[in-house]
């Protein structure tokens, strides 16, 4: 792996953290019930981070919150960041 390939992945696990980051701070009441998200959102969104990982690997650019993953609780985020990271970008 050369310099460049590590210096993109490591901007993109930066990115990745930078948006678990920020979903673990934003709050909801405690008496709020997770609506279980739909298969296409969350495939959407997963896509989304997956096109950020590679933008991230390929230019060193931050991403930020996906629009595709707004509504999706915390819980589904992680996974999805974590299924990302473990798939890398074959995709």
């Amino acid at each position: 792996m050369t310099v460049r390939q590590r210096f993109a992945w490591a901007a993109a696990v930066a990115v990745l953290l930078a948006l678990l980051g920020f979903v673990a701070t934003a709050s909801r009441p405690d008496d709020a019930v997770p609506l279980a998200p739909s298969i296409g959102q969350t495939v959407a969104c997963k896509q989304a981070m997956r096109e950020q990982l590679r933008a991230a690997i390929e230019s060193g650019a931050e991403g930020t919150r996906p629009p595709a993953c707004a509504g999706l609780d915390d819980e589904t985020l992680r996974r999805l960041a974590g299924e990302v990271m473990s798939e890398g970008i074959t995709r």
